[in-house]
């Protein structure tokens, strides 16, 4: 049965495991056993069977660093297979921390009730249900937006066309604003949250939908948003496999994942931009930024991110073609397919007042339609290739 749940429970005193079968007695759909230990690495022991339970009952007794480590090694290794509870006396606000970034499910104070265990193994049966139902979906469409200069406006461009995947296509979006130090896509929208990213990356061996949904914002759009902190935060402990294991846990849950890049390229954000199809390039029309998009069109596949996944969106845009740096587009893009989009100072300053989206404001600018063309291609409706064809360098303004 897919809700049949395997526990064991490892405890240090026989009271505290008479109490956890006490707690467990009647619950359906599971079988229990406990087990006494003595050391500090009781999981590392556990970790040797050839089938591992689904859950896991620690009982811990005070703040040992063997045992921390102990339980963060097997949460790494197995967290997706098992989960690990605690059970603990007294249990320290430092402890109770220190337990839930080791990947710890919950923490359950003793004496243990029935209704503390059957609440904390029913987040289990949950999470296997929803993992369950969604196994078979399709894999979801990951961009990413990437300024070539800060201020280009990929920030503005990505939240406008995930909304507007959202509002008018009928798509499941979810926007992430991976510029942790300096994102503003929270103040964009005129919400508070907390660093939803940040500590989804912080703890890779947590990550999973049940998880990545409690750190989601909901706009009433139907928009969902991984909001950043914006607030000059280390991210020197993030690793490129937590940003791997982030972005296909989101892929498998939405038909489309909209990131807003941080204009910075290291390890992490190099591996979002190769999960990304395509990497929208967001420039203007200024010699220092058609200076990085040209080094951007040349470097990012020596990196390992195809050039056939790279578009370029010239943003704020005019009607003056004769321009001599705009002229400069023709040799820079290489073949790399271009989007238009118009300049609306006034709308785009409205909206940011406002703290709603330019697309709420607005259906019928010409910044909206100009957005509505990445949209739709987004949304399967068409191809790069056939915009490009369609619509050359200069034909945008004709």
């Amino acid at each position: 049965m897919q809700n049949q749940l395997s526990v064991v429970s490892l405890v240090l005193n026989q009271k505290t495991g008479d109490d956890l079968n006490n707690a467990m007695h009647g619950i359906d759909s599971l079988t229990h056993k406990v087990q006494r230990y003595q050391g500090q690495q009781p999981l590392a022991d556990l970790a040797r069977l050839a089938m591992l339970p689904d859950v896991v009952v620690l009982e811990l007794d005070n703040e040992n660093k063997d045992s921390l480590d102990d339980i963060a090694f097997f949460v790494e290794k197995h967290g997706e297979v098992t989960h690990v509870f605690v059970t603990v006396q007294d249990a320290s606000v430092n402890l109770i921390r220190q337990l839930m970034r080791n990947g710890v499910r919950d923490v359950l104070a003793q004496p243990i009730t029935a209704i503390d265990i059957t609440t904390a193994l029913e987040s289990t049966r949950a999470r296997r249900r929803k993992v369950i139902a969604t196994s078979t979906a399709h894999r979801g469409r990951v961009c990413a937006f990437l300024n070539t200069r800060g201020g280009a406006g990929s920030s503005f461009l990505a939240l406008n066309v995930a909304h507007q995947l959202t509002t008018e296509f009928n798509k499941t979006v979810c926007l992430v604003d991976m510029d942790i130090q300096f994102g503003t896509i929270t103040v964009d929208l005129d919400v508070r949250a907390d660093a939803g990213v940040l500590e989804a990356l912080r703890n890779p061996s947590r990550i999973d939908q049940v998880f990545i949904d409690s750190l989601m914002v909901r706009h009433p759009s139907g928009l969902s948003f991984l909001p950043s902190p914006g607030d000059l935060s280390h991210t020197d402990d993030i690793k490129a496999d937590a940003v791997t294991r982030l972005i296909n846990t989101l892929a498998d849950s939405y038909d489309l994942v909209v990131i807003s890049m941080p204009t910075c390229l290291n390890e992490c954000n190099e591996q979002v931009l190769r999960m990304s199809d395509p990497v929208f390039l967001v420039t203007q029309n200024t010699l220092s930024m058609l200076r990085n998009l040209k080094i951007m069109i040349e470097r990012l596949p020596l990196r390992d991110i195809p050039k056939a996944h790279l578009a370029v969106i010239h943003n704020r845009t005019d009607t003056v073609v004769h321009d001599p740096i705009f002229r400069k587009m023709e040799k820079v893009m290489d073949g790399v397919p271009l989007y238009r989009v118009r300049s609306d100072f006034k709308l785009a300053a409205q909206a940011a007042t406002e703290g709603k989206t330019a697309n709420e404001l607005s259906t019928r600018a010409g910044i909206i339609k100009d957005i509505r063309v990445i949209s739709s291609m987004l949304a399967g409706k068409e191809t790069p290739d056939a915009t490009q064809k369609r619509r050359g360098l200069f034909g945008w303004f004709s």
